[in-house]
This record gives C-alpha cells, structure tokens and sequence, in this order.
C-alpha cells in the first residue's frame, strides 16, 4: 500500500445505508447523488506542514515587500535637495522636508 496525498472518508449520513458503515477511499468518488453530502478529505500531515510553512514563509516575503513599499513610498513624498556649487559640482544632498538655504555668495 502506498501512502497517498489524500483519502477521503465517506459522509456519514451517506453511509448509513450501507452495511460496512462509512467507507474509505484514494479517490474522490462520493458524492454518488446530488443529495449525497461531500466526504471529508484529509491530507497527509508532512504535505499540510510543508504547506503552512510555505504560506508562512510567503506572508514573510509579503511583509517585507509592504515595508519596502512604504518607505519607498516615504521617500517620494519627501523632496529631495541639493546645494550645487557654480561649477556644477553637488556638495550636499538631503532627503526631507525642505530646509532655508544659506546664501553663500554663489551666483
């Protein structure tokens, strides 16, 4: 026997008519009859941990995104400012709110 992903177990109000009660199965074979309810699937445990690690590990990667996102988002609403020297040469550079410039004698 092999160990398969999933099985499912057959619903019970369905099985009461049968004589060996609630029936397993490899397959998803029940529902027999649109009135039949649906079986109950399980999942082999190292499958379902292996997933919840994945989501967790994606929400992680998520998370960081947002943050990068936003303090990305932060520093475009923040002008940035520049002192140019008449040589063109930048000599400071600031991110923020915008501050007084001192007026160095420069044309």
């Amino acid at each position: 026997m092999s160990d398969h992903e999933r099985i499912w177990l057959q619903n019970a109000i369905d099985a009461g008519h049968q004589e060996e009660g609630r029936l397993w199965c490899q397959d998803k074979v029940w529902p027999d009859d649109p009135e039949d309810g649906e079986p109950t699937e399980y999942v082999r445990a190292d499958l379902y941990a292996a997933a919840l690690a994945e989501i967790e590990r994606l929400q992680s990667i998520v998370l960081n995104a947002k943050k990068l996102y936003q303090a990305a988002e932060n520093l475009a609403r923040n002008e940035v400012h520049t002192h140019t020297l008449p040589d063109g040469t930048v000599t400071a550079v600031a991110a923020g709110p915008p501050h007084p410039v001192k007026d160095h004698g420069y044309e």
